[in-house]
């Protein structure tokens, strides 16, 4: 004859355990932790890679419009033919203190069957953390100043 006592479904010699245990061991919780330690530094540098060049899009298109404000600051809106001169390495104000431009000018510049009258700008704007942008122009002399 059969009966239950304490879990234990008794049939003459016969014991078997209807106990249900709930949860997980101590070692499937050690296997778990030891797997997770394998698996998630593995998923999460491409992740952390990604997040730190996210910035890259932002300085490329910060030294674009630097390079060119620089650009025209200093060579579109200027009176005279003259006074289209490089300068030294230049830092932008706030909120731009990490970017920097630099403008050179070469006069002995031909185009064509244009032999005078003519320099070569490049402007060139940095960021601090060693990315840069030029920006190249020729300027003439339509005008013909009196120089």
């Amino acid at each position: 004859m059969e009966y239950w006592s304490d879990g234990l479904l008794e049939s003459g010699r016969m014991t078997i355990n209807r106990t249900f245990s709930t949860g997980f061991t101590l070692i499937e919780i050690v296997v778990m932790l030891i797997v997770a330690a394998i698996v998630l530094p593995a998923l999460i540098i491409p992740f952390t890679e990604s997040v730190r060049e996210l910035d890259q899009p932002m300085i490329a298109g910060n030294l674009a419009l630097l390079a060119q404000e620089a650009m025209e600051t200093r060579v579109v809106c200027v009176e005279s033919f003259s006074e289209v001169t490089g300068w030294p390495d230049t830092a932008f104000p706030s909120p731009f203190e990490a970017y920097s431009s630099q403008g050179t000018v070469d006069p002995d510049v031909s185009f064509a069957t244009l032999t005078e009258g003519l320099k070569k700008i490049t402007v060139t704007a940095t960021h601090s953390g060693g990315q840069s942008l030029s920006l190249v122009t020729v300027k003439s002399n339509w005008r013909r100043d009196a120089e």
